[in-house]
């Protein structure tokens, strides 16, 4: 009986981890490409990262991984990425891998040019530089969820310093997933074991970029990772800091422990703490089956000094998973854009509010 309930267990376990895959649609990209920013069909960027994974083992290696699925002491750097502008930001998602034969191609796929280590000096160094005197002087970072490897973090988080026009500097945070479909409860485990390091990155970040605004956008089970950060945090001093947006795009959270542990966190982290969530994010309903609970990114949850956003119904299909609608739907995107570069309230963005027992919370016109 009890081998009949662990084989029925792990069946489930790997239905969500086919469902939550979409977590990681970014197409791979090679350790080349050519050009600059003006080379028609792609554009270059930097993007600073920290990571606690380890060194890679022989199958990362094989891979072309700089950083391997296991954890490892803290480790930063600066990459150059290349992201293509010629297709649509769906298309780009979607865009296929290339074939074996075929050379990655920069107007088509994401590619890491150049992948530079700097030392914990030289990273907030760089961080000074970027945004002293700077105007406008933000920073973003960005905290993947679940089934992403090194590379993608650096690709998603070169693309939404694309496709939002981000003035500032683009942080990729990237704690040890495991990058593979069936590593899911290994990566709630790391998850919970990054939030520490990720609390110090904060920590330093935030003591190092003089008058930047920090930004910080989490994904799916990346806000695990912010959100027992941001509890430690309180926890230590009774206040997370001075970061200014928090962007909770749909929390592979209990929406209970949400409500309960990270509300009230929440509230003394940020200027402005915004929640994306949807009723059509197939990857989150798979997360509730297996956990037995609502996910926070389900429904709208409603509170004080939080701005929920019901992104439901906004052209999801029957057969697309919809977890990462936050990268990769246009008037999410817009909307984002309207909070970090405007600092617009929902109000003044292209929401309107509906009424739950509650209070109010924002839906797409």
């Amino acid at each position: 009986m009890e081998r009949c309930f662990v084989t029925v267990r792990t069946a489930v376990v790997l239905g969500i981890a086919t469902l939550l895959s979409a977590c990681a649609t970014l197409p791979f990209g090679g350790s080349g490409g050519e050009g600059g920013p003006d080379v028609r069909g792609f554009k270059t960027y930097e993007v600073l990262y920290a990571t606690d994974r380890s060194a890679p083992d022989a199958d990362d290696v094989k891979k072309g991984l700089p950083f391997g699925k296991r954890r490892g002491p803290m480790s930063y750097g600066s990459a150059t990425v290349t992201v293509p502008t010629l297709a649509s930001v769906l298309v780009r998602e979607k865009s296929l891998i290339p074939l074996e034969t075929e050379k990655y191609d920069p107007t088509k796929h994401f590619t890491i040019k150049q992948l530079d280590a700097l030392d914990a000096p030289g990273f907030l160094a760089r961080m000074r530089a970027a945004t002293t005197g700077a105007k406008p002087n933000d920073v973003l970072v960005y905290v993947h969820g679940y089934l992403n490897d090194f590379r993608n973090a650096l690709f998603r988080t070169a693309q939404l310093k694309h496709d939002l026009e981000f003035p500032g500097p683009a942080v990729a945070y990237s704690w040890p997933s495991q990058g593979t479909a069936s590593g899911y409860t290994l990566d709630e485990a790391n998850a919970e074991w990054s939030a520490h390091n990720f609390k110090q990155f904060l920590n330093d970040l935030t003591a190092n970029s003089g008058k930047a605004r920090v930004h910080v956008i989490a994904h799916s089970m990346g806000n695990r990772v912010l959100a027992a950060a941001l509890r430690e945090m309180v926890c230590e001093r009774g206040t997370a800091g001075k970061l200014h947006h928090i962007i909770l795009a749909a929390p592979d959270i209990d929406a209970d422990v949400f409500r309960r542990d990270v509300m009230p966190v929440l509230r003394l982290s940020a200027t402005r703490v915004t929640l994306y969530v949807s009723e059509d994010d197939k990857a989150l309903m798979a997360s509730h089956l297996v956990h037995g609970y609502e996910r926070a990114g389900e429904k709208p949850i409603v509170a004080a000094n939080l701005d929920t956003v019901d992104t439901s119904g906004l052209g999801a299909q029957w057969f697309e998973l919809f977890h990462s609608y936050f990268a990769e739907t246009k008037r999410v995107l817009q909307d984002i854009k309207h909070l970090l570069l405007h600092d617009a309230a929902p109000p003044a963005r292209e929401l309107k509010p509906r009424k739950s027992d509650r209070g109010d919370y924002w839906v797409f016109n």
